[in-house]
């Protein structure tokens, strides 16, 4: 394991226990047994850290991603399905997914997973073409686009739609973050939630669903 590996494996296990306010360049210098300049040679500052070290919170979504994309065919009702793992993973660790996706870094988070996936590559094995192109795309909207697009070329829905469902559900998913940003919620919670947000956006999707 090299020195980044290291930095961003002790700081994710802070964020584990302590979220993102527990992070910080001269505690992770403490933790390692290093000073604060070695820190600085790897990351800008703490949230290029933070930031970096929040990518392996989408291993669970991407597990999710592999599994659903072999067992539900409906690109709508697959969509659906990835939006309400997403928002559970996102509720367990709010602070970390609002850095991660609406942070100061949100504009190059492309580039930093396909840094971190060089780092970690043992943790992107087997990932297609449509997993590879939505993972690998650090604006949540284009995301969302890529997969209502693949809807709308197979005929399910107009491809004028597809451009407005995605900014709605991005609209309501940072909604989302923020109204629970100071809360713990527990697992039943959680799971309440996500399903309610993707009943929402599924009532929505129905109504422009051609086929």
């Amino acid at each position: 394991m090299n020195k980044k590996q290291q930095f961003l494996n002790v700081t994710y296990d802070i964020l584990n226990t302590e979220g993102v306010l527990g992070v910080s360049i001269r505690r992770l210098a403490k933790e390692v047994g290093c000073t604060s300049t070695v820190i600085y040679r790897y990351f800008d500052n703490v949230e290029h850290l933070i930031t970096m070290a929040s990518v392996r919170y989408l291993e669970g979504y991407i597990a999710d991603f592999k599994r659903y994309t072999k067992e539900i065919r409906d690109p709508l009702e697959l969509n659906l399905m990835l939006w309400e793992r997403f928002v559970f993973y996102a509720l367990e660790n709010v602070d970390v997914f609002e850095m991660l996706f609406f942070g100061k870094y949100k504009e190059s988070l492309v580039d930093i997973i396909y840094e971190y996936y060089e780092l970690f590559s043992e943790k992107f094995e087997n990932m297609d073409g449509l997993l590879v192109s939505v993972v690998f795309n650090g604006n949540l909207r284009e995301r969302d686009y890529i997969m209502y697009r693949r809807a709308a070329s197979m005929g399910y829905i107009a491809l004028d739609t597809a451009e407005k469902l995605s900014y709605m559900d991005v609209y309501m998913f940072h909604g989302l973050l923020m109204e629970y940003k100071f809360q713990k919620l527990g697992k039943e919670e959680i799971e309440t939630n996500a399903k309610k947000f993707t009943d929402i956006i599924r009532a929505v999707v129905e109504k422009f669903r051609v086929r």
